[in-house]
């Protein structure tokens, strides 16, 4: 039959009906193999975007209908707004605002806010709702408000301790008519 050595086959000890099959399994990996790396750089679901277009100011819009559908379409910025004819409004366009998908301009709007989505916006929600996926955050916050609490308490009853001290040696000196110095 046929004798490895490691990830070596020897072919010398082989039938012709045994290399040829080995021969069409090596093809069908190779084809598969190459089926895999298409895949991954198709995107039939965007708009084109040429380098010509990315100069003239236009970007991948990702738009977030109230019933739940994404349209995606490829639009111009114009004076830092963008004109959606479906639903016939002008939404805001801050570079804030403007995400990076492979080097092509990205906003994400909703149909409902004339804001687009940007980074900072849903950081602030969150920590807000106080749903970070980085609780660390939170904790920090609360454990500062916590220590600021702390130190008040710890103030006042210091402060009422040497009240009571100081009550308690008045008392003492006028019932015992002792001189303390």
């Amino acid at each position: 039959m046929e004798e490895k050595k490691g990830d070596e086959i020897n072919l010398e000890n082989m039938s012709l009906k045994q290399k040829v099959d080995l021969l069409v399994k090596a093809a069908k990996l190779e084809e598969w193999a190459r089926k895999e790396k298409k895949k991954e750089k198709h995107f039939k679901f965007l708009p084109k975007l040429s380098c010509g277009k990315l100069k003239k100011n236009y970007c991948i819009i990702l738009f977030m209908r109230t019933n739940g559908y994404l349209d995606i379409m490829r639009l111009p910025i114009e004076d830092g707004f963008v004109y959606i004819k479906e639903v016939d409004m002008r939404y805001a366009v801050t570079t804030n605002s403007i995400l990076r998908w492979k080097n092509y301009p990205v906003l994400i709007i909703q149909e409902w806010s004339l804001e687009p989505v940007s980074p900072a916006m849903l950081q602030r929600k969150t920590l807000d709702e106080k749903m970070s996926a980085f609780p660390q955050k939170i904790l920090i916050d609360a454990l500062k408000k916590g220590q600021t609490t702390q130190k008040k308490i710890n103030s006042s009853i210091l402060l009422w301790i040497i009240i009571g001290i100081i009550v308690i040696l008045i008392l003492l000196t006028s019932i015992f008519k002792v001189k303390l110095f």
